[in-house]
C-alpha cells in the first residue's frame, strides 16, 4: 500500500567500528540485519566507519589521513565485501571523542558522512517521485482516453439520431 513521503525512511546511516571490522559475529552482522532492513525499504544506507584513528595512528594525528591510510582502506574494502556493499558507501571517519578541542578536518569528516546521507535520501525521493509520476501520469492518459471514447459514443448517437 501507497504510504505518505513523510511516513517513510529516507535515509540511514549505520556505525561501524573499524576495529571491529574482522569481528563478522558482532558490529558486522548486527549491520548486516540493518542494511537488510533499510534495503527493504529501498533505501541504500551509508556505512561509517567509525575509530580510524585507533586502527592508524597517522590519522590521530591528521585526520584527512583516513583518504590515504592503508589500514583504513583495507578495513574499508573488507567491510564493503562483508556487508556486500559498494566502496564509496563506506565513509570513514576519525573518532571525535578523543578530540579536546573541535578541529576543520574533523568537522568536515563528519560533514562528509552527512553529505552522503543526504545525497542517498535525495536519489531515493526521485526514485519514489519518479515512480509515482509515472503512476499518475497513466492514469491520466487512461481517463483521458475513456474521456475520448465516450465523446465519440455520444457523438456516434447524436448522429444515428
Amino acid at each position: 500500500d501507497e504510504h505518505e513521503l513523510s511516513d517513510m525512511m529516507h535515509a540511514a546511516l549505520c556505525f561501524v567500528s573499524a576495529t571491529a571490522v574482522l569481528d563478522a559475529e558482532g558490529d558486522v552482522e548486527r549491520a548486516r540485519h540493518f542494511l537488510a532492513l533499510a534495503r527493504r525499504h529501498g533505501v541504500q544506507a551509508i556505512v561509517v566507519l567509525t575509530m580510524c584513528d585507533v586502527v592508524d595512528d597517522e590519522c590521530g594525528r591528521t585526520p584527512r589521513a583516513v583518504h590515504t591510510s592503508e589500514a583504513v582502506s583495507t578495513a574499508r574494502r573488507t567491510l564493503a565485501s562483508l556487508l556486500h556493499v559498494p566502496l564509496n558507501t563506506v565513509v570513514p571517519v576519525k573518532t571525535y571523542c578523543s578530540e579536546f578541542t573541535r578541529s576543520a578536518q574533523v568537522d568536515a569528516l563528519s560533514l562528509a558522512v552527512l553529505k552522503a546521507a543526504l545525497n542517498n535520501a535525495a536519489d531515493l525521493l526521485r526514485r519514489r517521485y519518479n515512480q509515482r509520476y509515472e503512476r499518475f501520469s497513466a492514469r491520466q492518459q487512461r481517463r483521458q482516453l475513456r474521456r475520448q471514447k465516450q465523446q465519440q459514443q455520444q457523438q456516434q448517437q447524436q448522429q444515428q439520431q
